[in-house]
C-alpha cells in the first residue's frame, strides 16, 4: 500500500469518527430537551397518578431507549452523562417526587412498583449489553453466560476491539449499574416487605467486586445494614468505605454513629447474648479508632473478651451444595436476636480487626499491639474450640474404617464442650503477660504435638469438631494477614508461646482432617503439594478484605469464584491453613518444621532466631556508649576516605573539601546552589545545629526560612548519607582562641559553627591532611562580612583549618573543575 493510500486511509477514519462524535453530541442535545421537558411535567404533577400518567411514562421509556443507545455508541465522550441523565433524571427523580407527593393508596403504590420495576428491568438489559458489546464477561455471576448464547453468531464472532479509556467507562458503567440495581431493589422494599433487602445487599457486593478500590458500594451496604438496625454489620461496611483510596465524604459520620454504644437497647435477661459481646466490641473499636475514652479501654478490652469466650457457640457449617453466591446472600439474613456467632460475623470482626491494626500501625504503635494482642486472644479461642482431644489413630487399618472411627469418636466428644469452653476461659487472658497462664496445661500434652515415633503402632492426633468448622474462616483470614506481616508472626511466635503451642496443635489436626478429606476426594499427592496448588482458589471470607492492602491477594484468581471446580469450601480452607505452616516451617525466624511423611507439624527445641544472639553477661553502660563514640569516629574516618578518593581536582592547586558546612545566610539565600551540590553527590553537606535554630526562630517571618526548614526536614526524615545535621558530641573547642562576649550573638553563632568545623577537621590526623594538602572542611555563606571590628572571619577559620567562601565563587569552581576534569 502506498503512503498516499494510507494517508487518504487514515484522513477518512478521522473523518468519520470526527463526523461519529458531532452526531453523538446532536444526540445528546436533543436527549437533553427530552429532559429538560420531562423535569417540567414532573415538577408541574399535583398527584402520583399523574406523575405516572401515559404521557410521562411514554416520554421517560423514550429517554431511556435513546440514552442507552447513545451511550453505547460514544461511551467515551458522552456515556457518563448519558448515565447521569437516565439514573438521575429518569428513575430517582420520579421516586423522590413521589415520595414528596400525597400518596392516596394502594393504587399509587402500585404505580410507583411498576416505575421501579421497569428501571430493575432496563438496568438489567443495559448491564447484558456492557457485558456483551465490550467483553466484560466474569464480572457478574448471572445473566451474560445465558446472554451469551442468546446471541447470534454473527454477535458473537465480532471481533471489534476498543480502547482502554472505553474499556475502563465499560467497567465502572458496570459498577454504577449494579449500585443503581441495589438502590431500586432498596426504593422497593420500603414500599413492599416482601422484596428482602437481601437482592439490594447482593448488587452492591457484585458492584464492590468489579471494582473493589470504589467507596460507594461499601457506603450503600452500610447504609442498608443501618436501615434494618443491624450496626455491627453498618460498622464493618463503613469501615471499608473509609479505609478506601477515595473513601465517602460522610463515610466518618456514618461510622461514628454505627458506633455508638446502644447497650440501653438491649432488654434485660435478653437471650441475644451474642448482641451483648458485639455491643462491647464496637466500644472497643470506637475507642481504637477515635480516642474516646482511652483510659477505659483495658476494662472493655477485658469485658469483651470475657463475653467472647462466654458466648462461643457457632452455627452449623454451611451445605456443601450452597454456592458463593447464596452464602453472600446470607450475609443479611441473621435475626436482629443473636444467640450465636456465625462464620459470616467471626469473619467480619476479624477484617474490622485487621483494618483497625493498619490504621493504628502508623499512628500510634502503642495501640495496634493491643489490636494484636486481642486478636491472639480471638484465635486462641477458637483454635481451642475447634481442636477436640486426642483420638487413637491405627495405622494398618483400612481408611474408611478409620474415617468412620474418627466420625464415631466425635459424636462422643459432643458432649464435652462445656469443659473446653471453661478451659479456654482459664488458659486465654486479656494481655500478652495473662497469656502465660496456659503453660502448665499445654505443656502436660506437649508430647501430643512435638514429635512422634513413626514406628508406633498407634499415634496420638488432634482432630476437628465438624459442627465448628464455620470458625476456619476466621483463623484462615488471620493466617493470610500474619503471613504478609512478618514482625507480627514472628511476635506471635515469641511472645505469645503458649498461644503459638496451642496453634501448632490446631495445624496438626487441620492437616490430619486435610488428608483424610483428600483420601476420600481421591486427589493424589503429597500434603504440601496439594496445598499449594490451591492457593489461587478465593473463598468467601476474601471477599471481606477485597482490594485492601491489608492482606496480600495477589495469588487470588477471582475468575475461580463462581467457577471452582472444587466444590467443598472446607477443602480448600484446610489447605491454605496447611501451606501458612508450611510458610512458617520454611521461615528462619519461626522455629517450627514441618514433616512430610507423617504430615505433622512440630516446635523446634532451643530454637534462637538468626538476629537474636544470646547475651552471658550484662553490658556495661559507659563501655558501651565509649564503643558507640569509638565506632563512630570509625564510620566519621571511612566516609572522609572513600570522599578523598572521590574528591575533584582541577588546574594547579585547587582542590575541593569533602566536607561542606552551611550557615543560615547560605541556606536562606542559595538554597537552589544547596540542592545543586547535595545532588552532586560529592560532598557531605553538614548543617550546624545552630543554624537549624536560628532557621526556626525566623521561619514565622521569613518565607524562605520556612522552604529551607521544609527542604530540610524532608531529607532528614528520608534519610541522605550526603546530608546530616550535627551530632551532639561533634564540637570541638578552637585552642587559643577566646569566645566572644554573650552580648554579641552573631559572634557566638559564628563560633559554634567553627567548633563544629573544628571537629570534623580534627577527625583525621594531621600528617594526612599535610600530605594530601587538602582543606577537609569548608564553611560556605551567602557573603563574607569582613566589618568585624572584633576579630576576622576569614583569620579565624584558616587558624582552625577550615577554608571559608561564599557558596556562589565554590559552585562555579567546582563546575569549571569538572568540566575540565571531563575534557
Amino acid at each position: 500500500m502506498s503512503a498516499e493510500s494510507i494517508n487518504n486511509a487514515m484522513g477518512t477514519f478521522v473523518q468519520h469518527a470526527g463526523q461519529s462524535m458531532d452526531q453523538s453530541r446532536r444526540h445528546l442535545k436533543g436527549l437533553q430537551q427530552l429532559t429538560r421537558q420531562l423535569e417540567d411535567q414532573q415538577a408541574r404533577a399535583s398527584s402520583v397518578a399523574q406523575l405516572f400518567s401515559l404521557d410521562l411514562v411514554s416520554r421517560r421509556a423514550k429517554i431511556t431507549d435513546q440514552g442507552a443507545k447513545i451511550a453505547l455508541i460514544e461511551p467515551k465522550v458522552v456515556g457518563r452523562t448519558c448515565e447521569d441523565i437516565l439514573w438521575r433524571k429518569v428513575f430517582h427523580s420520579a421516586y423522590s417526587r413521589a415520595k414528596q407527593l400525597n400518596n392516596s393508596g394502594d393504587s399509587d403504590d402500585s404505580a410507583l412498583i411498576r416505575h421501579l420495576l421497569a428501571g430493575i428491568g432496563f438496568y438489567h438489559g443495559f448491564i447484558l449489553k456492557i457485558q456483551t458489546e465490550f467483553r466484560v464477561c466474569g464480572s457478574v455471576d448471572y445473566s451474560a453466560s445465558i446472554g451469551m448464547q442468546q446471541l447470534s453468531a454473527d454477535y458473537k464472532n465480532k471481533t471489534k476491539s476498543y480502547d482502554r479509556a472505553t474499556l475502563d467507562w465499560a467497567t465502572k458503567a458496570l459498577e454504577r449499574s449494579l449500585i443503581a440495581l441495589g438502590d431500586l431493589h432498596r426504593y422497593l422494599s420500603t414500599l413492599r416487605p416482601s422484596y428482602s433487602g437481601v437482592i439490594s445487599a447482593r448488587f452492591y457486593i457484585l458492584a464492590s467486586q468489579v471494582n473493589p478500590k470504589s467507596s460507594m458500594p461499601f457506603n450503600q451496604l452500610g447504609a442498608l445494614a443501618t436501615a434494618q438496625g443491624k450496626k455491627f454489620e453498618a460498622a464493618y461496611f463503613y469501615l471499608r468505605c473509609l479505609c478506601c483510596d477515595s473513601p465517602y465524604e460522610c463515610a466518618e459520620a456514618n461510622l461514628r454513629r454505627a458506633l455508638k454504644n446502644d447497650a440501653p437497647q438491649l432488654k434485660a435477661g435478653s437471650k441475644a447474648q451474642a448482641r451483648v459481646f458485639l455491643t462491647k466490641f464496637l466500644s472497643l473499636i470506637d475507642t481504637w479508632w477515635f480516642n474516646e475514652n482511652f483510659r477505659d479501654i483495658n476494662m472493655i478490652f477485658e469485658d469483651c473478651m470475657l463475653e467472647f469466650k462466654a458466648n462461643l457457640t457457632l452455627v452449623k457449617p454451611a451445605s456443601s451444595a450452597e454456592t458463593p453466591a447464596a452464602a453472600i446472600e446470607n450475609m443479611f439474613k441473621e435475626e436482629l436476636e443473636l444467640t450465636h456467632f456465625s462464620s459470616d460475623l467471626l469473619v467480619k470482626m476479624m477484617a474490622i480487626l485487621l483494618m483497625t491494626y493498619h490504621k493504628l500501625e502508623k499512628q500510634s504503635p502503642a495501640q495496634a499491639s493491643s489490636v494484636v494482642v486481642f486478636i491472639f486472644n480471638i484465635v486462641n479461642c477458637l483454635t481451642k474450640k475447634l481442636v477436640s482431644g486426642p483420638v487413637p489413630v491405627a495405622k494398618k487399618k483400612p481408611v474408611r474404617q478409620k474415617r468412620h472411627q474418627r466420625l464415631m469418636r466425635r459424636r462422643r466428644k459432643v458432649g464435652g464442650d462445656c469443659s473446653e469452653e471453661s478451659e479456654c476461659e482459664s488458659e486465654v487472658g486479656v494481655d500478652s503477660q495473662a497469656s502465660s497462664d496456659t503453660s502448665s496445661d499445654s505443656a502436660g500434652s506437649e508430647s501430643e504435638f512435638l514429635g512422634s515415633s513413626s514406628d508406633e503402632e498407634e499415634v496420638e492426633k488432634n482432630v476437628l469438631k465438624s459442627q465448628e468448622l464455620p470458625a476456619l474462616s476466621c483463623i484462615k483470614l488471620c493466617c493470610d494477614w500474619l503471613q504478609t506481616n512478618d514482625a507480627v508472626l514472628r511476635s506471635f511466635f515469641s511472645n505469645f508461646q503458649p498461644l503459638f503451642e496451642d496453634f501448632v496443635k490446631f495445624l496438626n489436626a487441620v492437616a490430619h482432617d486435610c488428608s483424610l478429606l483428600l483420601q476420600n476426594a481421591k486427589i493424589s499427592g503429597s500434603l504440601e503439594e496439594v496445598a499449594k496448588t490451591m492457593q489461587p482458589y478465593p473463598l468467601p471470607e476474601d471477599v471481606t478484605l477485597q482490594g485492601h492492602v491489608v492482606v496480600d491477594q495477589s495469588s487470588l484468581n477471582w475468575s475461580l469464584f463462581y467457577s471452582s471446580p472444587i466444590k467443598s469450601d472446607t477443602l480448600i480452607r484446610m489447605c491454605k491453613l496447611v501451606h501458612f505452616g508450611v510458610y512458617m516451617a520454611n521461615s528462619s525466624l519461626i522455629g517450627v518444621k514441618f514433616d512430610k511423611e507423617s504430615n505433622t507439624f512440630s516446635l523446634i527445641q532451643d530454637f534462637v532466631p538468626p538476629s537474636i544472639k544470646p547475651v552471658k553477661e550484662p553490658v556495661n553502660k559507659d563501655h558501651q556508649k565509649k564503643l558507640m563514640q569509638h565506632m563512630g569516629q570509625l564510620w566519621l574516618q571511612e566516609e572522609v576516605r572513600n570522599l578523598e578518593s572521590r574528591v575533584s581536582h582541577g588546574k594547579g592547586n585547587c582542590a575541593f573539601s569533602p566536607y561542606i558546612v552551611l550557615d543560615s545566610s547560605a541556606l536562606l539565600s542559595k538554597l537552589h546552589l544547596v540542592k545543586l551540590l547535595i545532588k552532586s553527590k560529592q560532598f557531605v553537606v553538614v548543617i550546624p545545629s545552630v543554624v537549624l535554630e536560628g532557621l526556626d526562630n525566623i521561619k514565622k517571618e521569613s518565607g524562605s526560612a520556612r522552604e529551607s526548614v521544609r527542604f530540610l526536614e524532608i531529607l532528614f526524615l528520608e534519610g541522605n548519607r550526603f546530608l546530616r545535621q550535627q551530632r551532639d558530641n561533634e564540637s570541638l573547642s578552637i585552642p587559643l582562641i577566646k569566645c566572644p562576649k554573650k552580648k554579641d550573638k552573631d559572634a557566638i553563632v559564628f563560633f559554634k559553627i567553627l567548633e563544629c568545623c573544628n571537629y570534623l577537621v580534627q577527625q583525621v590526623p594531621r600528617e594526612n591532611r599535610l600530605e594530601n594538602n587538602i582543606n577537609m572542611v569548608t564553611l560556605l555563606c551567602a557573603t563574607i562580612d569582613s566589618s568585624q571590628k572584633d576579630f576576622s572571619p576569614t583569620g579565624l577559620a584558616a587558624s582552625a583549618g577550615v577554608k571559608i567562601e561564599t557558596i556562589t565563587d565554590f559552585y562555579h569552581k567546582w563546575k569549571k573543575s569538572k568540566k575540565a576534569g571531563k575534557k
